[in-house]
């Protein structure tokens, strides 16, 4: 059970690399971690400009010590933002979109069932790649091309492994458009016939088997979600996507994306985020009417390579907004999003809220404030900031009573020429722009998720 979250500050402000910076109209967003060895962690995320709504821009790695909030050894590029992205190969020159990397893998060092694994210090990232549209060099703008976003959009996937100095990554394979084994060339890049595009998810594989070689994920895949496994060829020595599970789309009246899973109970959790397909069903932000409240899709499946159920539509908490579910230390599933029904200002996404899950009737309990920026005096209570506070990730746990969570805090606003209907971002604001982190302080001790050798 958690006793308090108790909010830490800044974990990223800045990014330190040319063109990535507040100076350059970037900012760090999208957060996720993982344990790299016994004293070496990974830090990812996810830049973004004011150039246009969902401007992500380059996928950033820092190589941290000691823990997950510890100093920085090494800043650099996973994969970087160009604006002459030609993904239909016609000539045209497009603002390339990256965002939401996440990343797993076996520590250096780390024992799995009480000993070390070939498969330690090979990890794997994954993250999207779409055009946004063509940059007006007048400006320095552009208009969000949302055809040609969802028609080019596809998952990348990069490998590599902490080096022997213990300072920085070494690149076992490049970025490269992720394909399931069997087919690696042609339009059709997996097994599912639904798949005409892939979204890369917003939480990291977990493991499918016991020796860890096998790991599970969900992506959305063309109009709905599905399952993709990932095996470790000893011979290659890097991982594979070697199997995708049935897919799973909305009906008549929802949409399915966003989706995240957690393996809890010998069953596999799966959360989507649920969309109305008429707006005019969509929630009014301006009069916050409860009945119209947003919907979260649940699934509970054996496995997820076997059946894909229709998901359960539940209608608490009342949110509209990005949402993740981690299964914590303690072993309890938390679904992290905002609650506009509740939220002290109305808003979709301030504060940041956790939730513990029932896995069998999908209900939440014990919500607790994991970031709340007027209260932390990040941002006042402005309406016109659409302040944002979301894509709550968990890290794995070092052990102990403490675990920590990392997530983005923004508002929307954009450069001059980009939304008519609010002022332009200015640099104050600009600089409160940052990855936050908050102290998940559990009532008894929880084992790290890793034991070393």
């Amino acid at each position: 059970m958690i006793a308090s979250i108790e909010p830490q500050g800044v974990l990223v402000g800045d990014c330190s690399l040319q063109g990535e910076r507040k100076r350059d109209g970037v900012f760090p967003a999208h957060p996720c971690g993982i344990q790299l060895s016994r004293n070496r962690w990974l830090f990812l995320y996810a830049t973004r400009a004011l150039r246009c709504y969902d401007d992500d821009h380059s996928i950033v790695y820092q190589v941290r010590a000691d823990s997950p909030v510890g100093p920085v050894l090494k800043e650099g590029f996973l994969q970087r933002t160009v604006d002459d992205y030609d993904p239909l190969g016609d000539g045209s020159a497009n603002v390339c979109i990256l965002r939401q990397a996440m990343a797993f893998g076996v520590p250096l060092g780390a024992r799995v069932g009480g000993r070390r694994v070939p498969h330690e210090n090979v990890f794997v990232a994954q993250w999207s790649r779409s055009a946004g549209g063509r940059l007006d060099p007048a400006t320095g703008t552009y208009v969000n091309d949302s055809k040609l976003e969802w028609g080019c959009i596809d998952a990348i996937s990069c490998q590599f492994r902490l080096n022997a100095k213990g300072d920085d990554l070494e690149i076992l394979q490049p970025p490269r458009k992720l394909r399931q084994v069997g087919y690696e060339q042609g339009p059709a890049f997996c097994s599912s016939e639904n798949a005409g595009i892939i979204v890369a998810g917003l939480v990291p594989a977990v493991p499918f088997n016991d020796d860890l070689t096998e790991w599970a994920t969900t992506m959305q895949v063309g109009k709905g979600v599905a399952a993709l496994k990932f095996r470790f060829n000893a011979r290659a020595g890097l991982y594979e996507w070697v199997e995708t599970g049935p897919s799973r789309a909305g009906n008549e009246e929802f949409s399915f994306s966003e989706p995240t899973m957690a393996r809890v109970d010998g069953a596999w959790l799966i959360a989507v985020r649920t969309r109305f397909l008429d707006p005019r069903q969509e929630p009014d932000w301006a009069g916050f009417r409860t009945r119209d409240r947003g919907h979260t899709g649940w699934i509970r499946v054996a496995d997820p390579f076997r059946e894909m159920p229709f998901s359960t539509i539940v209608t608490d908490p009342p949110r509209q907004a990005p949402m993740t579910i981690h299964r914590c230390a303690d072993g309890v599933v938390r679904l992290f999003s905002g609650d506009f029904a509740n939220s002290p200002y109305k808003a979709r996404r301030d504060p940041l809220y956790c939730w513990d899950v029932d896995p069998r009737k999908f209900t939440v309990s014990h919500r607790h404030v994991v970031c709340d920026t007027v209260e932390q005096e990040i941002f006042p209570n402005d309406d016109k900031l659409q302040r944002s506070t979301c894509f709550g990730y968990v890290f794995p746990h070092t052990g102990g009573k403490v675990q920590y969570v990392a997530h983005r805090v923004m508002c929307f606003r954009y450069r001059a020429g980009v939304d008519s209907k609010a002022p332009p971002i200015t640099p104050e604001q600009l600089e409160r722009h940052a990855i936050h982190y908050s102290e998940i302080r559990y009532d008894r001790e929880c084992a790290p998720t890793w034991r070393f050798a």
